[in-house]
């Protein structure tokens, strides 16, 4: 279960990071010309769908204490 909350804590950001560095690269900036655009979007509505950060740490940090005090 901790694994399955550190993935929805960092997939988002990595996504979101992934598809930025490449708009930059390419310098397509948000054109309809190009998929990065649609897929920054997604990237974005992938974040606000998932839970949030906080609820994912500490989700996380309970599952660890839990385990670390047995």
């Amino acid at each position: 279960m901790t694994e399955i909350s550190a993935i929805k804590l960092v997939a988002p950001k990595v996504f979101d990071e992934v598809i930025d560095t490449a708009m930059q690269i390419e310098g397509v900036g948000l054109s309809d010309d190009f998929p990065l655009s649609e897929f920054l979007v997604q990237a974005r509505v992938f974040w606000m769908a998932d839970v949030s950060d906080e609820v994912c740490l500490r989700k996380i940090s309970r599952l660890v204490f839990k385990n670390f005090l047995r």
